[in-house]
């Protein structure tokens, strides 16, 4: 399972990349576990919210593993990503569609957003717009900034970026960083600041506004920005 989030009330929320549900009963020994992967027993993949206390309130099924934490916003909706439905994939030959849910606080799904690409977990503004990162096929990068209710305001895209790897950070004037194979510096209004053209890590903003991030091919730790830029 990827990393729980866990709310202000205590309430702890993950995802998971599967499971079998056997009959009532059933010793899962390791000869139905093989039966299950050969005959191609359904995979349930869900994501699963659980009070302080260990008790589980709800669960949401997604259409395939959930492999990063859930992001919550401050009015309570949940936002995860997942990997698409991987048991079929091998049909079309091609990857699955992969999805962005909004859950509210009571387990129903407000809206889904579904891509052919790989999306990875968004992070949220102080002023609640939602920002994504995803990368296709021809190496571009993308970054979407959407509003609670999942309409886009903006696109920002950057041709031959390459991947993006990793949960984009937000610094305090509103810059968003995403990263991957480059670290890009995007302004809130969906424009690029600048671009650094070397593989970086996940980004972290100190107090100061310097961006630190693993980069380069030596992998070293490498600070941009901060007072006075």
């Amino acid at each position: 399972m990827p990393s729980p989030a866990i709310d202000n009330d205590g309430t702890i929320y993950v995802g998971s990349y599967g499971h079998i549900d056997f009959p009532r009963g059933a010793n899962p020994s390791e000869e139905m576990l093989s039966r299950a992967f050969h005959e191609g027993w359904k995979m349930e993949c869900d994501v699963y919210v659980i009070d302080s206390s260990g008790k589980m309130k709800w669960k949401f099924k997604t259409d395939g593993p959930v492999p990063s934490s859930p992001t919550i916003a401050t009015d309570g909706t949940i936002y995860v990503v997942d990997i698409g439905d991987t048991e079929h994939a091998g049909d079309t030959h091609h990857a699955p569609p992969e999805n962005l849910y909004a859950i509210d606080r009571n387990g129903e799904l407000k809206w889904k957003l579904t891509n052919d690409w790989g999306f990875y977990a968004p992070v949220i503004g102080a002023d609640g717009i939602i920002y994504l990162g995803f990368r296709d096929d021809s190496l571009t990068a993308y970054l979407y900034a959407m509003t609670p209710d999942g309409k886009i305001e903006w696109r920002f895209s950057d041709a031959g970026s390459g991947r993006v790897s990793w949960r984009p950070a937000i610094a305090a004037d509103g810059t968003v960083f995403v990263s991957g194979d480059n670290l890009l510096a995007v302004n809130p209004n969906g424009t690029l600041k600048w671009k650094y053209e070397h593989s970086a890590g996940s980004p972290v903003i100190g107090a100061d506004g310097t961006v630190y991030a693993t980069c380069g091919p030596n992998i070293d730790l490498c600070a941009f920005g901060g007072p006075g830029h």
